[in-house]
């Protein structure tokens, strides 16, 4: 089951390690860039996703 949880300070570490393959490198921002932007946009939030299988 995926669950969808809140992004605190504890998680940022394992969250920056996430990265996709080279070859999809080109369509997402990496993850340090993403979150730093969320944390000034008016209305935004983060939430990580998590397997629990």
């Amino acid at each position: 089951m995926i669950e969808r949880r809140p992004i605190h300070r504890d998680h940022l570490r394992d969250l920056f390690a996430l990265k996709v393959a080279e070859d999809q490198q080109r369509f997402v921002a990496p993850n340090e860039i993403t979150l730093a932007q969320q944390a000034y946009e008016s209305g935004a939030f983060g939430l990580g996703t998590r397997s629990s299988a």
